[in-house]
């Protein structure tokens, strides 16, 4: 594998190519995990990111774009003395200014480094995630950034639909600030895994985050997670 320094991010790549970039970059970030103490799998050996190479050629170049945009800020989070598990939220503010997005007032004092905090864009592309929940869930990388939250992931539909109503009135801008999420502490359940994993899951907040125009391209989410230890 070849770390990121030694792959050239300049260089155009043709549809065909996004597969293997993407693959060598998701080794390449697996690697420095493990010198920072994380264990995470870059794709499933038997079938290498094959829903990733399955979806449209646009769709993935977002993804590779937006894991690419995430690596950089973390290599430069690194760089000014923060750490891969980002407990000083350096990766996260390092995203944010890169792509030129501002948040919410007051999302300093709401943010807690033992969450799980995810960044989503309007289309629900993700584009930041702590690695909170990739320590807890077994999934590879690969399934992470290829697949919907509901293929992944299980839990009662109504939960899913409260959530989508919540973001599309925080996009609409008919919500201000960070907001709480009202709903009960519930089970979440991996759907394909070899582990099977479960957890309990509550949600904390969603948080706008604008542009320099002023428009919501993206949001915040925060919840909190606890693995259940499954019974075999």
């Amino acid at each position: 594998m070849e770390p990121i320094s030694a792959i050239n991010l300049e260089k155009p790549l043709t549809p065909r190519q996004y597969g293997k970039r993407m693959g060598d970059l998701l080794e390449s970030f697996c690697s420095l995990a493990s010198r920072e103490g994380y264990s995470l799998k870059p794709y499933d050996p038997s079938r290498p990111l094959e829903k990733y190479q399955q979806l449209p050629h646009a769709q993935q170049k977002m993804i590779l774009d937006a894991f690419v945009t995430y690596y950089q800020a973390c290599l430069q989070a690194l760089e000014e003395g923060g750490d891969l598990g980002d407990s000083d939220f350096k990766i996260f503010w390092n995203i944010l200014k890169r792509l030129g997005l501002r948040p919410s007032s007051d999302l300093f004092d709401r943010l807690n480094n033992r969450d799980v905090v995810e960044v989503y864009t309007d289309s629900y592309l993700q584009i930041y995630r702590n690695l909170r929940f990739l320590e807890l869930c077994s999934y590879p990388l690969d399934h992470v950034f290829s697949y919907q939250w509901p293929e992944l992931f299980e839990r009662h539909k109504h939960l899913n639909m409260e959530l989508y109503g919540l973001t599309a009135e925080i996009l609409a801008g008919k919500l201000k600030g960070s907001v709480p999420v009202q709903q009960e502490t519930h089970l979440v359940k991996e759907v394909f895994s070899c582990e099977n994993r479960s957890f309990w899951v509550e949600h904390n907040f969603i948080s706008p985050l604008y542009s320099a125009s002023g428009g919501i391209p993206a949001f915040v989410f925060s919840l909190s997670a606890v693995r259940v230890n499954n019974e075999h």
